[in-house]
């Protein structure tokens, strides 16, 4: 577990997102039922293995490296254990049957280790296990038992068993290093995976699970708020519940940097913390980064369970692909969850011109119809009419079953989970940005945005979504609705107003065969009228809802939704510094609906805004104030984005400050010491800037210059061969390494043999 904390500000704000669409099949399935399989999984998951692992991590036991028995005694950093466990995690990768690969992590000599089992069906699609094997304390011995030789163990043996079996998707087990020093392992590997396009559906970070101090059985699951991070908390949650784990959730919402999981979240990419309970001290491990974190004190039971917790979810995830001979279709259902909706339009243009066998007897009318599965399996859904192909006039049905319901959500199929559903990305705004006309009868256009140049769509071949005026109904509608040709010429579109409830559904989409389009842009403008005179902008309160879209193949693609006019009437907003906090206060004169408020934060080298925290709304007007302990100079610039009751946002102005922090030095003891003839000197530095380590002589001569340039932040590691500058060994004796940076010197004492 990181060294930046996360148990000093209570969770105010947890967004929930629990979705259960039933997938209604009648008849056998051609493959394993992926509950089945998972029970299955979950009975080849061995204790003593994981104890095995653990205890050969820690240094409880020796292990064969290589044909060279050794004792793993410290994991840190700067430490010969780190380097065997990098090859002893690659042992038993290949042990597996599976090919490890490295990754360097930057100029730290450090490297990640990760191995991959292809996915059959949707191999770009992936799954991702992890955990961090570097420890603390910086000495040795580091045994690190719980943290974080629990949460390797359990990755390991997702390994081991998931090896056996054939997954429709791409699972990713990762081991990270050097997350104790600032998360640098997985920061390397989650911004490669972004540079090169990787799919990446759910991350389960697992950071120290055997400690059970209390006896509660309780968890933590971390979120960052965003929906799909949500879901994968709620996805382990149900699987403790479905399997009869023993164990209890602490759902906690809390976006800062407290262990790898931060590094995807800040690459977009959904993904959650699996801890014991460890927010807020509940039941603090007290062992923790010292050297009794042992395999003895470790709670064995708590930790067999959240390891079988761990890896029931990944195996939940992974084998979640149903495939039938026959199915249970409604006419207008074709995305056969249960109820004729827009999204239905989705899968008849994902389909579009693909055939099968028709249904015997087929008829539009709301009935239950048996039918053989396409080449496509689900494709047969999209089949409204029952004809055989899937063209326009399988929108008819979905026009005549609008809105029904065939109630049969109590049977016991086979669920397809949408816990990816997507989040909505919609940006309702005028046309004119002057604002609206306000005279009764006038007509305006609002145009509604696709993501934005920091959070462009990816991937988007359709969405289906309700436009929302319910709350201004008496005071304007809908009279024409299109589609840009943003995703293209030749779409399919359809827009169903319903001017009395001030409710717009809308779909779009490309047609099969087409390319997906990423990037962003208008995507559906809509011309409303004023039935009304209005008094102003504040009128009118417009929100994108049910939001949903998918790729090409049918799979949901995350975006992010808002709304348009929200009622907060935002007096000031300013930063100033206390010590080494930003300081930031805002006043409200009016706030209506107001839900709260998420502070966002960017750094000067950063491009994208990053979530930091959560204040909850008062409800009226109010003087607000947060701090933001930061640890680096720069430029630092911030922003509210303010929620409304129903989930939709609108931002602030943004505000910047100049932050200065003294340079921080960190130089560690060499190792080995004594030494000979080579020894590892390291130091952190906690801003990028010019430094020199030499090498002195009880004299204070210099007998050598290991560095003399510009470095950048963070671990820095040097190795002297005992050699002086001229290239001549040195004699045994006491030497001393200084480090210098911007007039800070700091100063350690090492001793050279013969």
């Amino acid at each position: 577990m990181s060294h930046h904390r996360c148990h000093d500000r209570h969770p105010i704000f947890m967004m929930i997102y629990v979705l259960l669409i039933t997938c209604l099949i009648a008849t056998l399935p051609l493959s394993a039922v992926p509950r089945q399989i998972v029970q299955q999984i979950i009975a080849q998951i061995d204790n003593t293995r994981l104890d095995n692992y653990v205890k050969e991590l820690s240094g409880v036991v020796p292990v064969s490296i290589n044909g060279t028995v050794y004792t793993i005694s410290t994991r840190c950093t700067g430490f010969p254990g780190n380097a065997l466990t990098q090859e002893y995690l690659k042992m038993k990768l290949a042990e597996f049957g599976l090919t490890a690969q490295e990754q360097a992590i930057g100029s730290t000599g450090t490297k990640n280790i990760f191995a991959e089992i292809l996915g059959t069906q949707y191999p770009q699609q992936r799954y991702i296990i992890c955990a961090h094997f570097d420890d603390r304390p910086y000495a040795d011995p580091a045994p690190g038992a719980d943290d974080n030789a629990s949460g390797v163990a359990a990755t390991l043996e997702a390994a081991r068993i998931l090896t056996g079996y054939s997954l429709p998707y791409t699972v990713v087990f990762g081991f990270w290093n050097y997350e104790e020093g600032g998360l640098f392992g997985s920061q390397a590997y989650a911004a490669m995976a972004k540079s090169r396009g990787d799919q990446i559906l759910a991350v389960i970070n697992i950071d120290m699970i055997g400690w059970d101090g209390n006896g509660d059985r309780r968890y933590n699951a971390f979120t960052n708020g965003e929906a799909a991070s949500t879901a994968i908390c709620m996805r382990l949650n149900q699987v403790a519940t479905d399997y009869q784990l023993n164990v209890n959730q602490l759902l906690v919402t809390d976006a800062r940097a407290c262990s790898d999981h931060y590094s995807f979240w800040q690459q977009g990419y959904p993904a959650m913390l699996l801890i014991e309970d460890y927010y807020l001290r509940a039941d603090f491990n007290p062992y923790y980064h010292t050297a009794q974190d042992r395999f003895s004190v470790m709670h064995l039971d708590y930790f067999h369970t959240m390891s079988k917790l761990a890896i029931a979810t990944l195996a939940d995830y992974v084998t979640d692909v149903p495939m039938y001979q026959y199915a249970q279709v409604w006419p207008g259902d074709a995305d056969y969850n249960g109820m004729v909706t827009e999204a239905d339009l989705e899968k008849i243009s994902a389909y579009w011109g693909e055939t099968g066998p028709a249904r015997v007897d087929a008829t539009v009318q709301w009935i239950g119809q048996t039918a053989a599965l396409w080449s496509t399996a689900a494709a047969c859904f999209a089949d409204a009419d029952g004809n055989g192909f899937i063209n326009e006039k399988d929108v008819l049905p979905i026009g005549l079953n609008w809105g029904k319901n065939h109630g049969l959500f109590n049977q016991q199929f086979l669920p397809l989970r949408k816990d990816q559903r997507a989040i909505p990305v919609l940006f309702p705004h005028p046309e004119n940005p002057g604002g609206i006309p306000l005279d009764a009868g006038a007509e305006w256009t609002l145009l509604i945005d696709a993501g934005d140049a920091i959070d462009p769509v990816q991937n988007l071949f359709g969405c289906a979504f309700v436009l929302d005026y319910s709350l201004c109904a008496d005071k304007i509608e809908a009279v024409a609705e299109s589609a840009t040709d943003l995703l293209g010429t030749d779409l399919v579109f359809f827009a169903r107003p319903d001017n009395a409830a001030g409710q717009l559904a809308l779909a779009v989409s490309m047609k099969s065969g087409q390319t997906p389009f990423s990037g962003y842009g208008v995507l559906i403008q809509v011309t409303f009228r004023n039935k009304t005179q209005l008094s102003g902008y504040n009128d009118i309160h417009l929100a994108t809802q049910n939001a949903y879209a998918n790729d090409d193949l049918g799979n949901p693609v995350p975006i992010r939704g808002t709304g348009y006019a929200l009622s907060v009437d935002l007096a000031s907003f300013e930063a100033h510094m206390e010590n080494r906090n930003v300081v930031l206060t805002w006043k409200t004169l009016r706030e209506e609906g107001v839900y709260g408020f998420i502070i966002e934060r960017r750094r000067e080298s950063e491009a994208a805004w990053r979530n930091i925290d959560w204040v909850p709304a008062v409800g009226a007007a109010h003087q607000y104030e947060y701090k933001d302990a930061v640890d680096f100079s720069g430029f630092y610039d911030y922003r509210l984005k303010m929620l409304d009751l129903n989930g939709d946002y609108t931002y602030s102005h943004d505000i910047s400050i100049i932050v200065t922090i003294p340079m921080e030095l960190v130089l560690y003891q060499n190792y080995p010491n004594p030494f000979n003839p080579t020894t590892t000197i390291s130091f952190t530095l906690t801003e990028a800037d010019f430094a020199t380590l030499k090498i002195h002589d009880v004299w204070g001569r210099n007998v050598r210059t290991l560095l003399a340039t510009h470095c950048s932040s963070g671990f820095h590691q040097l190795e002297w061969d005992g050699r002086d500058d001229s290239g001549q060994m040195a004699p045994a004796g006491v030497y001393f390494y200084i480090l210098e940076s911007r007039g800070q010197r700091v100063m350690k004492r090492m001793t050279l043999v013969k």
